[in-house]
């Protein structure tokens, strides 16, 4: 969201803005561009538990992470985009994908296009039980594509 204050007659209006839908507004009669903070959503993903799985440890010892495993969200569920799904690979967290999260999101076009949503996982399960945990959350994810929010 972005946050616009409008000053008429002596009296401020706040208004919210979903830049995700739109990045342009009327402002005193000129189509004004919107500034906005598309990395907001990983920041709050990043203190979160589930953004501070210790490589080592989940690799190690796999069992303390698994109420972890699970596809997030990083926005409202939009029907009318297509889903991308990133995941991590062994040895790693989530964050890895940030930076090319944060590129992807900038860009207009994909931004109004596509939708993320990112994977966890311990990396010390055996892929064959993350693999069947990733389909389940897409199964989840499709049928929630076409129904009631994820």
């Amino acid at each position: 969201m972005t946050a616009v204050v409008q000053l008429e007659r002596g009296e401020a209006t706040l208004r919210f803005y979903d830049t995700l839908k739109s990045n342009r507004i009327r402002f005193h009669g000129q189509s004004t561009q919107l500034a906005a903070n598309f990395t907001a959503a990983l920041a709050i993903q990043e203190r979160k538990a589930v953004q501070k799985l210790p490589e080592l440890l989940a690799v190690l010892r796999a069992e303390p992470y698994l109420a972890f495993t699970g596809l997030y969200r990083t926005e409202p569920n939009d029907p009318g985009k297509i889903p991308v799904v990133m995941m991590h690979g062994i040895n790693s967290r989530p964050d890895t994908w940030n930076d090319v999260f944060n590129e992807l999101r900038a860009d207009r076009v994909i931004r109004e296009n596509f939708q993320f949503f990112e994977f966890y996982y311990p990396t010390g399960i055996p892929i064959i039980n993350s693999g069947s945990r990733l389909r389940e959350e897409l199964s989840r994810l499709e049928m929630s594509m076409a129904s009631d929010p994820f």
